[in-house]
């Protein structure tokens, strides 16, 4: 028989799964861009050290130095670079400040390998594959394609509600769905009411008083009264409750979310524009934004509530070194 820690872990544990599955889903739905959350796992570039010591590897564009290495620097320009003035339909940029429009500028690579840890650069916590792209000389005048994960702000204001209310009410709708889902195990058992720890069961087996306490604790006694009436435990009504189950608390917060993120991409676009900063927003993940900066301006440039800045991947997906959850 399991202890009431043991009960305690396995009602979270279904609750995991079973976001896991309803994120899914919400994902389609809201088009919450992956790359901006609170509860976050910043992937990175795992093979960049190497190809950084390397010189026989080419992993970036390298800028023009002098008139010796040009042609070969210009032929270390994959097909995969691009321009700043070339962009496709679907994304929007402001490209009324780029110093040299023409200009190659550096993307990630498509592929390229993650792993879990990321560097502190002039005060900035960077990916480490655009740490190897700043610290390079050769790339010092070459427009670099970053891309901020933003951090989620638990104090912003949403509807009369700061985030943090949004996300406890959340967390507790959670806890109340789990406990639908550990009736049906207990159900049948918990039916017996006291009788659990004052008479052998039909296996001849008895609760222990404080086990049979906890549980009620646990659950509470209007939820188990809903749910058992005169001795009779009603495991279809449970099931139905399940299946129809709305989540309404865990939606409001993910609609929260998405205004604090509206909000803070709008105010950092406010602030590129004020500084003059090349940018692209894409239409279609309204929450995703390049920024074009070479190493100088980006040394300089100071924005609120990034987690860490990445290299960004020329299709417009997600920022490409670096994976977050969504809130």
């Amino acid at each position: 028989m399991k202890n009431y820690d043991e009960t305690i872990n396995s009602v979270f544990e279904r609750m995991k799964e079973y976001e896991i599955k309803k994120r899914k889903t919400r994902k389609q739905i809201t088009g919450l861009v992956a790359c901006f959350c609170c509860v976050c796992v910043v992937v990175l570039v795992g093979i960049s050290f190497k190809r950084k010591n390397d010189p026989d590897v080419q992993l970036f564009v390298v800028g023009k130095t002098d008139n010796a290495n040009t042609s070969e620097n210009q032929s270390n320009i994959s097909e995969d670079k691009t321009t700043i003035n070339n962009y496709e339909e679907k994304t929007t940029i402001n490209n009324e400040t780029a110093d040299n429009p023409d200009s190659p500028v550096i993307w990630s690579e498509e592929g390229e390998v993650s792993n879990s840890a990321f560097v502190e650069w002039n005060g900035k916590k960077v990916t480490m594959s655009l740490e190897t792209v700043l610290e390079n000389n050769a790339n010092k005048n070459v427009l670099i394609a970053v891309s901020p994960c933003f951090m989620l702000d638990k104090n912003y204001i949403y509807n009369g509600k700061t985030l943090s209310e949004y996300e406890r009410e959340a967390d507790n709708e959670d806890i109340e769905f789990g406990k639908l889902s550990q009736l049906l195990k207990w159900g049948d058992e918990l039916k017996r009411g006291e009788d659990l720890y004052k008479t052998p069961g039909p296996d001849g087996t008895k609760w222990a008083k404080e086990f049979y306490e906890e549980q009620v604790k646990f659950f509470g006694e209007d939820f188990l009264a809903k749910y058992i009436v005169d001795g009779e435990f009603l495991k279809e009504k449970v099931e139905a409750d399940i299946e129809n189950y709305k989540h309404t608390c865990r939606a409001a917060y993910e609609v929260a979310c998405n205004a604090y993120y509206e909000y803070i991409v709008e105010e950092t676009i406010k602030k590129l524009e004020k500084e003059n900063i090349n940018y692209e927003r894409n239409v279609s993940r309204e929450f995703y934004l390049v920024i074009y900066v070479t190493a100088d301006e980006f040394k300089s440039l100071s924005l609120d509530n990034v987690l860490v800045f990445g290299l960004s991947e020329k299709n417009g997906s997600e920022t490409a070194d670096m994976v977050v959850e969504p809130c």
